[in-house]
């Protein structure tokens, strides 16, 4: 809003604007909440500079898609049954979403807002929460004690028009309890000498946010009505009275200031010549620079107010920046170093500490994701890159020099580059180096090279892989058994084998270990082998071996192998009875409860 100073005779009109002030916390003499900014709209007012700055909007999507990653994953060695509860969870966190939607939707209104707002809702048997729910943080009003939540859609605009909400459209909800598991989870982000709701980290550079909504807006309309510039009105019948001069400036001001209004015509009445205001152009001869020197101004202190070094990594071209492959790393290492896992951390604790109230641990990770932009500089750099410089990478020697046994080297190395790198890589390097490294006891992430691997793999190697896994069945004794051939659906299939089972067999003494481990057997529906033929040398080892093998471990062997062996085992066989081919042979994974002996 404008202020003015009082028109004095032959005084100049000068119109001042206010700056940006920041949001009060006042408590309603009539409603139960603590009001939120002028008017309970300070929320509206972040998600308008969000949804209005283009590089506000960019930079705050692009911390969201670092920060999320490529979502949830487990910590290794879990128990299977914690397991399995823990993946149905991920997988329907609500009705609507999984956690990773549930992870991206709360990392956006931290974003935003700095706090998230979790509904939690209890099992049936108040055991536990069988439900975690969003809600959108510029939807929540606290009472005074924060132990009363109100929600509402429209707090303070409706149909763009200034709107206070009817009770009956107030939801009331109570904070989280960790006793009952109900309620609403709070978290608000600290900051000094912040009052009972959140402020934006990005507080101090919202005045450039809002130049650079209004920048665009005033080029729009000067598009819009013609590129018309700023005038002075000087009025030349005699001086006004102080309040007729208050009523001419709001009328001018309504009608022509700010940038909706620029480029517009300015239409004035007179009685002649003589008394016919005079207009006059303010703007200088480089208009058009200063206006571009404004918006770089606003770009840069929007980034310095994100905290951000290198806008590249969020899709923003600026000058003087080459955007090679070293800057854009350098400039990952700092923003992910010094921003993103920050952020992470604070998301895992919250979840870690949702999930522990179930019984389930802390077992939630997030996966990293590498800007795009590192990995598509890199395909310049593969053209230029000869065959020996890509083995160096590596550690190898040049492909005519005798080679030294440096496999392990070499895989830690693969281990190290994105996918695209590591493909170009294992095509310059020998069926032998290849075949070396898939019978190390960790192979390299990433299907590309798993794949590449598993081409120059025999039936030989895949059993040596086989050979290095699992433990001797005599070491267990084995309580139940059951057979799984749909490994899709075998996580259900456990929880309710895992209930049969201590259902209906003794007690095991609390001294043994009791977990689910897998044996490679005939299926009892198998048709018997046709005269003369006779198992593959990989069925047979596999059953001669007769051990025990975790989850973990076939998942590793169909990372080595190249394909998924919980569903192929041997590979394709021909059915004889039924004249049909399947892509599994006449084995299966037996899935065992067993306990130490």
């Amino acid at each position: 809003m404008a202020k003015s100073r009082e028109m004095g005779e032959g005084s100049v009109q000068v119109i001042k604007f206010e700056s940006v002030q920041l949001p009060t916390f006042v408590e309603s003499k009539t409603d139960d909440w603590i009001t939120f900014g002028k008017d309970n709209g300070y929320p509206q007012y972040l998600l308008d500079l969000f949804n209005q700055s283009g590089k506000h909007n960019a930079i705050v999507t692009g911390k969201v898609h670092y920060i999320k990653g490529r979502g949830f994953y487990l910590d290794e060695g879990l128990d299977p049954k914690i397991e399995s509860k823990i993946l149905t969870l991920i997988k329907n966190i609500n009705e609507i979403d999984s956690a990773d939607d549930l992870l991206y939707k709360t990392t956006t209104d931290l974003e935003v807002f700095s706090g998230i707002a979790i509904e939690v809702i209890p099992r049936k048997d108040k055991k536990g929460w069988a439900q975690l729910n969003h809600i959108d943080r510029s939807t929540i009003r606290f009472s005074k004690d924060k132990k009363t939540i109100f929600v509402c859609d429209k707090w303070s605009v409706k149909d763009n028009q200034s709107y206070k909400p009817k009770k009956e459209e107030i939801k009331i909800l109570k904070s989280f309890n960790p006793e009952t598991f109900s309620g609403v989870f709070l978290f608000d982000q600290y900051r000094p000498g912040g009052g009972i709701y959140p402020l934006p980290e990005y507080l101090g550079c919202i005045p450039y946010i809002e130049i650079d909504i209004q920048i665009a807006n005033f080029h729009l309309n000067n598009l819009k009505n013609g590129f018309s510039a700023g005038t002075m009105i000087s009025f030349n019948n005699g001086q006004p009275e102080s309040e007729k001069a208050k009523i001419i400036e709001a009328k001018l001001k309504s009608k022509h200031a700010g940038t909706d209004n620029a480029g517009g015509v300015v239409v004035v009445f007179s009685d002649g010549k003589d008394s016919a205001p005079t207009i006059a152009q303010l703007q200088s001869n480089n208009f058009d620079k200063l206006w571009d020197t404004l918006n770089q101004t606003s770009q840069q202190e929007i980034f310095t107010g994100h905290k951000i070094t290198s806008p590249m990594l969020f899709g923003i071209k600026t000058e003087g920046q080459l955007g090679g492959n070293s800057e854009i790393r350098e400039a990952w290492e700092l923003l992910k170093n010094g921003y993103v896992m920050a952020k992470q951390h604070m998301l895992l604790s919250i979840f870690n500490y949702l999930f522990s109230l179930n019984g389930l641990g802390e077992p939630l990770r997030i996966k990293d994701i590498e800007p795009v932009g590192f990995e598509m500089s890199e395909s310049g750099l593969l053209q230029v890159l000869t065959k020996d410089e890509l083995r160096e990478m590596l550690g190898l020697e040049p492909a005519e020099k005798p080679q030294n046994d440096n496999t392990e080297k070499t895989l830690t190395a693969l281990n190290s580059l994105s996918p695209l790198v590591a493909t170009k890589v294992l095509d310059t390097m020998t069926d032998n180096e290849i075949r070396a490294l898939a019978q190390l006891p960790a192979t390299a992430e990433g299907g590309v090279i798993s794949q590449k691997m598993s081409k120059n793999l025999t039936e030989d190697d895949k059993i040596n892989i086989f050979s290095s896994f699992g433990e001797q069945k005599s070491k267990y004794k084995i309580h139940s058994s059951i057979d799984i051939e749909d490994r899709d659906d075998s996580y259900v299939k456990e929880l309710d084998f895992h209930k049969q089972k201590f259902a209906d067999e003794p007690v095991i003494a609390p001294t043994s270990t009791v977990r689910v481990m897998w044996s490679y057997e005939l299926r009892a529906t198998a048709p018997a082998l046709m005269p003369g033929g006779k198992s593959r040398a990989f069925c047979k080892k596999l059953i001669s071996l007769d051990r025990l093998y975790t989850r973990s471990d076939i998942d590793t062997i169909s990372s080595r192998v190249g394909y998924d062996v919980w569903k192929m085992r041997g590979g394709f066989y021909h059915n004889p009875d039924l004249d049909v081919t399947t892509d599994y042979c006449r084995h299966i994974w037996k899935q065992n409860v067993v306990s130490n002996v």
